[in-house]
């Protein structure tokens, strides 16, 4: 069983920059983690990549 990831948003980061990075779908992500507006994360948001 694999362990969920946890990744630290950086400046500059976007959630398809990010989806590429771990090969998963951004809408994924933001459905996982609950975040309404995908345009909008922060530097030092959590995210948890399953």
């Amino acid at each position: 069983m694999k362990k969920d990831t946890i990744y630290i948003v950086e400046k500059g980061d976007y959630l398809i920059k990010i989806g590429k990075k771990f090969n998963k779908d951004w809408r994924v992500i933001a459905n996982d983690n609950n975040i309404k507006d995908p345009h909008i994360i922060y530097p030092g948001q959590k995210l948890t990549i399953k």
